[in-house]
């Protein structure tokens, strides 16, 4: 019988490579899975592998650039879109009046040349969020290498 074991990776920061860098919970969670291989009932019949290898550092670089780009373009058409929605928000709670203006705004983003050249070079690498790699097949692919080069390993052992 034979299992294998990966690390998940949980949220990503911009400031910390995945699988680097981890401290408190997620260290914890880090450990207690590479742990899993070491556990005497399964040695030799279980590998853990380190996906921190397989990461597309470019995933980290075209998000932050899309938080910068949010940002800015935010703080450029909010003035405009309050004004064209100013109708609608008409009535309404606070809370509400938060949700139209917050709405209009992503979308008044999105429609933006800078936007769509961000989704355009990020549709070519990612699909996703976060906690599933940003949807890179590139990514899932390698990791799918790593656990299947580990796979060979345990069946090459007889195991």
């Amino acid at each position: 019988m034979w299992a294998l074991t990966g690390a998940v990776l949980d949220r990503l920061t911009h400031r910390v490579h995945i699988g680097e860098g981890a401290k408190g919970r997620t260290l914890d969670l880090r450990k207690a899975q590479a742990a899993i291989a070491d556990q005497p009932e399964l040695k030799g019949k279980v590998r853990f592998v380190r996906t921190v290898q397989y990461w597309d550092p470019k995933l980290n670089e075209l998000n932050a650039k899309r938080s910068e780009i949010a940002r800015e373009q935010r703080g450029k058409l909010k003035e405009k879109v309050a004004a064209e929605v100013k109708e609608k928000l008409e009535g309404k709670d606070p809370k509400k009046q938060r949700e139209i203006l917050d709405n209009a705004l992503g979308q008044a983003v999105r429609n933006t040349a800078e936007y769509k050249a961000w989704q355009a070079e990020w549709d070519k690498i990612g699909s996703h969020w976060e906690c599933h790699y940003f949807g890179s097949g590139k990514v899932y692919s390698l990791i799918g290498y790593g656990l299947g080069e580990a796979m060979k390993e345990l069946i090459s052992q007889g195991k």
